[in-house]
């Protein structure tokens, strides 16, 4: 799934919808997500709390792909 979402589109959300980004707390698309992360088979024995916590640091990092992170030469 996390293939499928551009990285402009990423640089959009985060976890609570701070700021000017769309949250993704709030909406169904948060519970695909989880799921997804808990399917994986380096996950199995994680709780629901360890796969949010994935999944909000894979969107806080997101600006650092494909070269767009500050500071990176």
């Amino acid at each position: 799934m996390y293939k499928d979402l551009s990285s402009r589109s990423i640089n959009q959300l985060n976890w609570c919808g701070r700021g000017e980004k769309t949250g993704l707390k709030s909406r169904p698309i948060h519970q695909v997500l989880l799921s997804s992360v808990l399917k994986n088979p380096a996950q199995q024995n994680s709780t629901e709390a360890d796969a949010e916590m994935t999944v909000r640091n894979w969107l806080r990092l997101s600006r650092d792909r494909n070269g767009g992170g500050k500071g990176i030469n």
